[in-house]
């Protein structure tokens, strides 16, 4: 199977354009292998997790944490992260990192992780911002259907679980064809009135470039006039971390013992609580999700679970809030569970194992 073809499998899950400015989700290492039969998964990609990719002759790595995250001068010996890639360049192994693409997905690690804890009504803790844009165009009455429904086939328009959501007005239009013109209505040199209708609607930026050519192939006129304006509007379908709620209220020690299940650790950190009280609206986010406890707080969430909470932050719950630390490592590895099940799904012909190499750097003594 193409290299291609994977990766596209893998961005139906976990689209690139997700990923956080900062991030280096994608392709990291390209060999140009098209006969992949198997692929391995990993959280982290080390030396022995490419012997393992070796042994199982795996030639593309899927993790979720990226090899390179910052540019690299020289490839030599000089640490894992060189070692590593001179290992796989040489023995012919594509890497593809599904980082915060798979953090921010509507259907990404959040989700499943609350759905392994039985949460409902799930909304995405911290929506993506500066990702809305509002477009305006002016279209003749006679061809508005069809402009109208192109713009929305191709993406536009969907607000939650609404599509083709957009305001239109009438109004008039004028213009004047010059020499060289092919105008839809009117006559050369001869300034013309048109009824048109104003219509305005919403996309997610990355969808500028394909809902504008949508709309310029269906719409009437040679020179068609539209705005795409950015918009303070956060963008509800995609972000990091989740909040959803319980069926019923449960007291945090029966939940911490849900959460030890689920994340399959002994062990985990928790800010200051009471025994009986009970809980059942469940903030959480895999990963390094601190920054984020304000945010779980006026969801008005019982619990917050995330990772790499430092000894200060604890304070922030402030007795409005239960944090509890899994572990950075516990908290992204089921990626591996997660991304192996829709790929199983969507390409049933590949092979896909887990790794067995791949683990914490950090243990409990």
């Amino acid at each position: 199977m193409q290299l291609n073809n994977i990766i596209k499998h893998i961005e139906q899950l976990a689209p690139l354009y997700l990923q956080e400015q900062w991030d280096n989700s994608g392709l990291i290492i390209d060999t140009n292998t098209q006969d992949i039969k198997s692929v391995l998964i990993a959280l982290d990609i080390t030396e022995n997790v490419v012997q393992e990719a070796i042994q199982n002759n795996c030639k593309l790595i899927i993790s979720h944490h990226p090899l390179i995250f910052n540019g690299i001068n020289k490839i030599t010996n000089a640490n894992y992260i060189q070692r590593t890639i001179k290992l796989a360049i040489k023995n012919d192994i594509a890497i593809y990192a599904a980082h915060t693409s798979l953090d921010n997905a509507p259907q990404g690690i959040n989700n499943y992780l609350a759905k392994l804890l039985q949460l409902t009504n799930i909304n995405i803790l911290t929506p993506k911002q500066n990702n809305l844009y509002k477009l305006i165009t002016y279209i003749p009455q006679n061809e508005y259907n069809t402009v109208a429904q192109a713009i929305f086939n191709a993406g536009a328009g969907c607000i939650g679980n609404y599509d083709q959501c957009a305001y239109s007005i009438q109004g008039l239009g004028t213009f004047r064809a010059k020499d060289n013109a092919t105008p839809y209505v009117g006559n050369i040199n001869t300034l013309h009135t048109e009824k048109e209708i104003r219509l305005e609607t919403i996309l997610p930026k990355h969808l500028i470039h394909t809902v504008t050519k949508a709309l310029i192939d269906a719409h009437p006129y040679e020179e068609p006039v539209y705005d795409i304006i950015p918009t303070q509007i956060p963008w509800k379908q995609a972000g990091l971390g989740v909040v959803g709620t319980l069926q019923t209220p449960i007291t945090i020690s029966q939940f911490i013992k849900v959460i030890k299940n689920v994340f399959n650790t002994p062990n985990i950190r928790i800010s200051p609580y009471c025994t009986t009280k009970e809980i059942q609206k469940i903030a959480l986010c895999s990963g390094s999700g601190a920054s984020f406890i304000n945010n779980a707080i006026q969801e008005k969430a019982h619990v917050y679970i995330t990772a790499d909470v430092s000894y200060h932050k604890f304070f922030d719950a402030d007795n409005k809030i239960i944090i509890i630390d899994v572990g950075h490592a516990e908290t992204e590895t089921l990626t591996k569970q997660l991304i192996q099940k829709h790929l199983n799904k969507t390409i049933p012909e590949l092979k896909t194992i887990i790794s067995k190499t791949d683990i914490s750097p950090m243990q409990w003594a």
